[in-house]
Parts: structure tokens; C-alpha cells; sequence
């Protein structure tokens, strides 16, 4: 009797704890709170400002532990796919993904992020960083994961067709540590 009543409360712990899309079998978990997002990004902004930082880039993975970052900012990732995230010091944080079919199905299961946008992800960051105003501003990228056409990819070209790159800095969005930016 014990047993089976131990088991009736673990299915019902799982149950609590998971939920199925509705457009498919996959259990995605439960969304974290207004709460927990606002004291998350509130750390992170802390100590973007420290650095002088406009915004923070969180590639989709990173080799040590796959989407940490981009996760930890928008509850984005595991076998559903990942998502880069941009992360303004001030402003509405963006999620990409790569399939219209995977940002509906977030939308629908997640209280945050609101904005999350599908397609290209080099296109998607760069006009994102130009909508926010930020093609010219310090902008860190989480460990470094970034494409080697990524920092030509955000770079703006001036009038006389001279580049000026981006200013690029290295971060870890869970430890929060950060390292000095070189222009």
C-alpha cells in the first residue's frame, strides 16, 4: 500500500512539475516566475552597467553546458532547441529561435520572454542590436561563442566605408563574471 501510494505521488509531482505541448508529445517544463525573471535580470543588468555594457549576446550553446546562458536569460533550450538571446542593459529582451514551429510553441508554454522571434540567427541579432540603437555600443557575448563572421556581422559600416568593430567582451551569464572589453 505504501508503495503504491509513493508512486501515486511521484506521478503527481511529475505532473506538476511537466506539461505536454499541445502541438506535440514533448514535455517542456514549467515556466519560472515574473519574479524569478526580474531578480535575474536585474543581477545581470548589475553588473553590465559595472562594465559599461549595452547589451549582452547569449549564443544558443556553448560547449561545457549546452544553452546555459541563453537559458538562464529565456528558458530556452534543451531538446526543443535553443534560442541566442539578446539582452539589453535597458529594454525588452529577444529570444531567436530557428523555427517558426519552436517560437510558437515557447510563446504558448512561457511567461517570458514576450519577444521571440524566428529566422536567421546572424540576421536576427544584428537588426535586433540595430533596433535597440546599439550597433555602435559596447556589447558583451556570453563565453565567447560566437561565429567568426559574428563581430563582421555586427559591425556597422561608416559613411566613408570604413568599419568600426563592436566592442565585444567576453561574459558568463551565470557566474557573472566578466572580462575586460578591447575595442
Amino acid at each position: 500500500m505504501t508503495e503504491k501510494l509513493s508512486w501515486s505521488i511521484i506521478l503527481l509531482m511529475e505532473k506538476e512539475m511537466i506539461f505536454e505541448s499541445k502541438n506535440s508529445a514533448r514535455r517542456l517544463p514549467l515556466s519560472f516566475s515574473l519574479a524569478e525573471r526580474e531578480r535575474r535580470y536585474a543581477r545581470v543588468r548589475q553588473h553590465m552597467a559595472e562594465l559599461g555594457l549595452d547589451c549582452l549576446l547569449a549564443p544558443a550553446a556553448d560547449v561545457g553546458e549546452p544553452q546555459a546562458h541563453s537559458r538562464y536569460l529565456s528558458q530556452i533550450g534543451g531538446v526543443q532547441g535553443g534560442a541566442w538571446v539578446v539582452f539589453p542593459a535597458c529594454g525588452e529582451v529577444t529570444a531567436i529561435v530557428s523555427a517558426e514551429r519552436e517560437a510558437r510553441m515557447w510563446l504558448e508554454h512561457l511567461l517570458w520572454p514576450r519577444d521571440i522571434r524566428w529566422g536567421s540567427f546572424s540576421e536576427l541579432v544584428s537588426a535586433r542590436v540595430e533596433e535597440l540603437g546599439l550597433k555602435r555600443g559596447r556589447i558583451g557575448v556570453a563565453d565567447w561563442l560566437i561565429s567568426i563572421t559574428g563581430p563582421r556581422e555586427l559591425s556597422p559600416t561608416k559613411p566613408g566605408g570604413e568599419s568600426r568593430q563592436p566592442c565585444l567582451a567576453r561574459t558568463s551569464c551565470r557566474r557573472i563574471t566578466f572580462w575586460n572589453c578591447r575595442v
